[in-house]
């Protein structure tokens, strides 16, 4: 019984969560996934020139080393990404939709584990853990970020599948060591930078509670199922991204220390949340257990703080500290509290995870539900770029080139057999990639060409040094030059829409403007082709 009450949180939360996810267009970042994956049922491998010779390229060619293989970002979302679109066909979903699917039910799934971990493993009543794992479900940054087809909801649930195991390893649960291994390994090879610093949170966590929980002799176990995870992870990210031949890495910059974990992402609050809770433990005399919370905090600040110099750092690269900080009941228990002063934390983990919905400037409360809800009443509803890519197909050929400014690979994704043009751009020649036969490819001018004037042209890794770009718009007219190619021509403009270039993105959608199929108006696409001679 209390088995189908905690699958039950994950049936309610994809029933509430899994709405309209085919009616936005995948975004930037949902495209690289998209286009791995698709190479992936084509060959098994992710690659960045598919079988039909077609080029794929995030960052204009940047990625491209001596051969075809994806680099540069962890694998494992890409199979992820591939298992959805093969399933999704069963079930006559759209390439987006299927996309998406399995993001959304590892969002969901996260939700019964963390029902299930806080009754089994921290004592919390059945109808209480329920009612956590309800709340963390809908909360906005992670529900927008989890239907999305990335890494987030990926790490949420192989995070909270490793602390599962280690309350589990706590009540002398033996088949959590090997799932807590698995977790470990995996998390860093759906992201780099939060993927690396969660599994290094798991663990320690895990060598922390074999140190204050067992004897001495039995601290090999964390060589065994945490450090030795960990390691196979760090050398098979290295191996598959190698990341000291990458010119896109940049070099270290000063940035400002946690100035992604202290910002209004409400990853502060799991932080203050997981303080408080260590100075109230001291007041109650649990030692361990504040020895504990307070070993973490410093591990977690200071890997953290060390990772946010990176040049790249985002706030949602740490989405899954807020999992970690308030749940941490799930790993370590809750000592020898009294059922009264359990129900003291357990009051204040829900003030902490439903407190962001009400305390920020960012969105309205509970935004993410309402984006969810208002996508499934406009399904049928055509965005901008939906209705651009209808333009091509109406007045179109199959092989005919298009040039999508800005994200160059969506021509790929909907408009299978067309070819892509102006590609890779001769601003992303490096060392690396210098000797690549791809380069040899002879160029095409577009009959096609879709960007934003307002933002610039060209893909947006070389914005303002790209080989190719366009000027001298006027009216419904401008020039379109390649400098490889030594050629100008006169575009005419079929097509005008106003939207945001970030339209779909996670952080666009914390704005009331997501609401509209155009998004927040601060942009305008434009669809244009030659002029007739």
């Amino acid at each position: 019984m209390k088995a189908l009450i905690h699958i039950s949180a994950a049936v309610f939360i994809f029933f509430l969560t899994g709405l309209g996810l085919g009616y936005r267009h995948i975004w930037q970042d949902e495209a690289e996934t998209a286009e791995r994956a698709r190479t992936i049922l084509e060959s098994g491998l992710p690659r960045v020139i598919d079988s039909s010779g077609q080029v794929s390229l995030n960052s204009a060619g940047r990625e491209i080393e001596e051969g075809n293989l994806h680099r540069y970002t962890p694998w494992a979302q890409f199979y992820v990404g591939a298992a959805g679109l093969k399933f999704g066909k069963f079930f006559g979903l759209t390439s987006d939709e299927s996309l998406r699917l399995p993001f959304a039910l590892a969002h969901a799934l996260t939700s019964s584990l963390i029902s299930f971990g806080l009754n089994s493993y921290a004592l919390v009543p059945l109808p209480v853990s329920f009612a956590v794992a309800l709340l963390f479900g809908v909360q906005t940054n992670r529900i927008l970020h989890n239907r999305t087809a990335r890494y987030h909801s990926l790490i949420d649930l192989f995070l909270m599948l490793g602390l599962l195991c280690i309350g589990a390893f706590r009540h002398e649960r033996q088949w959590a060591k090997l799932l807590l291994a698995l977790s470990i390994f995996f998390l860093p090879q759906f992201h780099t930078l939060g993927g690396s610093l969660m599994s290094l949170m798991l663990a320690a966590i895990f060598g922390i509670v074999l140190f204050f929980s067992y004897k001495r002799e039995k601290f090999y176990l964390w060589f065994k199922y945490a450090a030795v995870p960990g390691l196979l992870a760090l050398i098979s990210l290295l191996a598959l991204t190698r990341p000291w031949r990458q010119e896109a890495w940049g070099v270290l910059n000063s940035g400002y220390l946690l100035r992604s974990i202290s910002n209004k992402s409400g990853i502060r609050y799991s932080l203050d949340f997981m303080f408080i809770c260590g100075i109230f433990l001291l007041f109650m005399k649990e030692k361990k257990l504040v020895k504990s919370i307070f070993l973490i905090l410093v591990i977690l600040v200071g890997a953290s703080a060390l990772l946010d110099f990176h040049p790249f750092s985002q706030a949602r690269y740490y989405f899954s500290i807020p999992l970690l900080c308030i749940l941490w009941p799930v790993a370590l228990g809750f000592g020898n509290l009294e059922k009264s002063r359990r129900s003291i934390i357990m009051i204040l983990m829900c003030v902490f995870i439903v407190g962001p919905e009400f305390t920020t400037r960012e969105h309205k409360p509970f935004q993410g539900l309402k984006i969810a809800i208002s996508d499934f009443n406009h399904e049928g509803t055509k965005q901008p770029l939906h209705s651009a890519f209808d333009m091509i197909r109406a007045g179109g050929t199959v092989g005919d080139s298009v040039l999508v400014d800005y994200v160059p690979h969506f021509a790929n994704w909907y408009l299978p057999g067309y070819k892509i043009a102006l590609l890779p751009d001769i601003s992303a020649k490096t060392k690396l990639n210098v000797n690549n036969p791809v380069w040899d490819r002879p160029l095409q001018m577009p009959k096609w060409h879709l960007w934003y004037p307002t933002f610039g042209t060209g893909p947006w890794t070389c914005m303002g040094h790209c080989d190719y770009f366009a000027h001298d718009l006027v009216k419904s007219k401008y020039l379109l030059t390649s400098q490889k190619l030594e050629r100008t021509i006169s575009m005419c403009v079929v097509g005008r829409w106003k939207t945001s270039r970030y339209n779909n993105a996670p952080f666009e959608m914390m704005k009331a403007a997501s609401f509209n199929p155009e998004g927040d108006l601060t942009d305008e696409l434009v669809l244009a082709k030659p002029c007739p001679k």
